[in-house]
């Protein structure tokens, strides 16, 4: 009888357990600090978001994971990736160029969520909707009607940039001036200031990761944007 008690006690741990739900603290968020995103007239945005996993358990390969653009109807979904606790996963969900079809910037707000998932169970859900400002610029803003006027205006030489000194020659006469390098969701990297006007300058950007940048002269008057490519 004792021996009788014991395997059903076996039997029902394991039933438990077998049936005992994933528990994951999924957070949506985005790969970059800022809450607003700036892409240029023409420039496309590729646009991330980020899922952490605040655990306990590991998001496994064979869990489902949907999320999507809030009052959007189809979500993206996924069953491939593994996303133990404490780490995260990067995925692409959109691009979008400024289109030539504006006239003034536009600013848009995007707000993204994660679904219920019938892998696991989420106990903090507040933390599943997460929103973001993208301001795309239009063709008739005052610093792209400036970008055009000036687009032969400053030389950018090496282009691709491959070893960390960028020069920067034909600059318009001004008292002082801002350099700014922003990538390519918009987020400024590096950033100078100069008292006095010179015709020519150098930059060193050996911190710079290979990739698509813009670099953009401004006095507060007028603003020129260039693109510029690492290649290490």
């Amino acid at each position: 009888m004792k021996r009788l008690i014991l395997l059903f006690i076996a039997v029902f741990a394991s039933y438990f357990s077998f049936s005992q739900e994933k528990v994951c603290d999924m957070e949506m968020d985005f790969p970059i600090d800022e809450d607003t995103v700036i892409v240029p007239f023409g420039e496309t945005l590729n646009f991330f978001v980020r899922i952490l996993n605040h655990g306990p358990d590991d998001f496994e390969e064979g869990d489902e994971l949907m999320f999507k653009i809030v009052g959007s109807v189809i979500p993206k979904f996924t069953d491939e990736d593994n996303i133990p606790n404490g780490t995260f996963k990067d995925y692409i969900y959109f691009s979008h160029v400024a289109s030539e079809d504006q006239t003034e910037d536009d600013l848009v707000e995007y707000c993204f969520e994660i679904l219920e998932s019938v892998s696991y169970t989420d106990p903090v859900p507040d933390n599943n909707i997460k929103c973001i400002q993208v301001i795309y610029q239009g063709s008739n803003t005052t610093n792209i009607k400036e970008q055009k006027k000036h687009a032969n205006a400053v030389l950018l030489y090496p282009n691709p940039l491959k070893d960390g000194i960028l020069q920067l020659t034909d600059l318009p006469k001004s008292r002082s001036f801002n350099i700014s390098i922003r990538d390519i969701l918009g987020k400024v990297v590096e950033e100078f200031s100069f008292a006095d006007y010179q015709n020519e300058i150098s930059l060193d950007l050996s911190a710079l990761n290979n990739g698509l940048y813009f670099i953009e002269w401004n006095d507060g008057y007028q603003s020129i944007v260039n693109k510029l490519v690492v290649e290490k």
